[in-house]
């Protein structure tokens, strides 16, 4: 599965594209990790996708800065 969005990056201001690559069948990124959400919700995850840069010119070159983030839910009051 491959996901295509766009971001920037501090050498690419005018902006790039991101492709992020999950594979099941590559044993480098086939490494699944059961994350708790802070609400008690789990989920599996793919710890080591393959991230790519395309600067509009066409070029590609590995993603260093890519990262998975966790966004934690918390209640917003008493109820």
């Amino acid at each position: 599965m491959a996901m295509l969005e766009t971001t920037i990056r501090e050498a690419f201001v005018e902006g790039v594209y991101l492709v992020t690559l999950y594979s099941d069948l590559d044993p480098a990124m086939n490494t699944v990790l059961n994350h708790v959400s802070s609400d008690g919700s789990q989920a599996k995850l793919m710890t080591n996708p393959a991230r790519t840069i395309i600067t509009q010119d066409g070029v590609a070159s590995a993603d260093a800065l890519g990262t998975d983030y966790i966004i934690n839910s918390y209640p917003l009051g008493p109820w």
